[in-house]
Parts: structure tokens; C-alpha cells; sequence
């Protein structure tokens, strides 16, 4: 059976490959062990759905931002790349800034949210500094994005990936990985 595109520029496909990977996100995070969990987790050695959902994700930026350098120019790409990489650093920033300040409010109990973990064996780490950490030293690590709930982590990784995104475009632009043949962004 072949693929028929609808009208618009969506490809269904990879929408169905990213909900896919939405469930298996879903059901890993729940960490209740389950069928759908057992089936979930890590089938291919250390690849889980936060791999193929990473990967996902930069097939669609490519496709996005290769139709805006085409239909305008490399500037206005790269902007666009920088403002949402800034605004997921602003997100990621905000979330570690406020899961700390409210744990020293002791209104609520964050000990799952600052802890991870390890089923496997029932260690766990902390995911924040110490109390007797120096304000210096714990600026630092927050804007470092050294510290935060395990939940986030991927913002941190997507912020890095698409703050580098524009150097790699002009990489291609100017030709460079060269190989024979290669031409460059048009």
C-alpha cells in the first residue's frame, strides 16, 4: 500500500511515528511495571523512546527549517533556531529554579522529583546540590543546567542540540562535510 500526502504540508507518517513514540514514553515514565512496560523498555539494548523520539524530532526540524532557508534565507532560520532553543533554556532554567525554591518552602515533599531512582538496584541520587552549597557554586550549576528534576533532562539536551543546529546548517550551506559531488544548501 502506498502513501497518498493529504492536503497541507503534514506527513502523517512521522505524526504517527511520533504519537508511537509517545506511548512508549508515556508507559516507561508511569515506572508501574506492566505488559506494555515490559515491551516498552529498552528492547534494544539501551535505546528507549527518548532516542527515537530525539531523532524524530531533528528529522522534522530538518525538514521544517530546509523549506525556510528555501523559501527565505539562512538568517531567518537560524534566528527561529536560536529563539526556541533560548526559550527552552528559559523553560528548563525556570522549572530547576522553581522545583529548588519550593523545596526549601517545605510546603510540599519534592524528594521525587530532586532524587532519582535506581529501580534496578534502589539506589538513589540526588539530583540537586547540598544545603550547604555556596550561592556561587549553585548559580552556577542552575545555569550550567547541571542540576534539575530527571523528568526535564531532555530540555537541557534539546537546548544544546539546537543552540549547535544553525553551525551545522552553515556547514552544509558552505559545503562542508565536503564530499564529491556535494553542492551545498541551495
Amino acid at each position: 500500500m502506498q502513501y497518498k500526502q493529504q492536503d497541507g504540508d503534514r506527513d502523517l507518517r512521522i505524526d504517527f511515528m511520533r504519537g508511537a513514540v509517545m506511548v512508549v514514553l508515556v508507559v516507561v515514565h508511569i515506572e508501574i511495571f506492566s505488559l506494555f512496560n515490559f515491551f516498552a523498555w529498552e528492547r534494544v539494548g539501551l535505546i528507549s523512546g527518548a532516542e527515537g523520539f530525539v531523532i524524530l524530532s531533528g528529522v522534522v526540524l530538518g525538514i521544517v527549517h530546509r523549506k525556510i532557508i528555501q523559501k527565505s534565507d539562512f538568517s531567518i532560520s537560524m534566528m527561529k533556531l536560536l529563539d526556541r532553543a533560548a526559550q527552552l533554556y528559559k523553560v528548563n532554567l525556570t522549572i530547576i529554579i522553581t522545583v529548588y525554591l519550593l523545596s526549601k518552602i517545605d510546603l510540599v515533599d519534592l524528594e521525587i522529583i530532586k532524587t532519582f531512582i535506581n529501580w534496578g538496584n534502589g539506589e538513589v541520587y540526588s539530583l540537586y546540590p547540598g544545603d550547604g552549597t555556596a550561592w556561587g557554586q549553585l548559580v552556577t550549576q542552575f545555569v550550567l543546567l547541571r542540576h534539575g528534576p530527571h523528568q526535564i533532562q531532555i530540555l537541557g539536551l534539546y537546548f544544546v542540540l539546537l543552540a549547535f543546529t544553525p553551525l551545522a546548517i552553515w556547514f552544509f550551506k558552505i559545503g562542508r562535510p565536503h564530499s564529491p559531488g556535494f553542492k551545498g544548501v541551495q
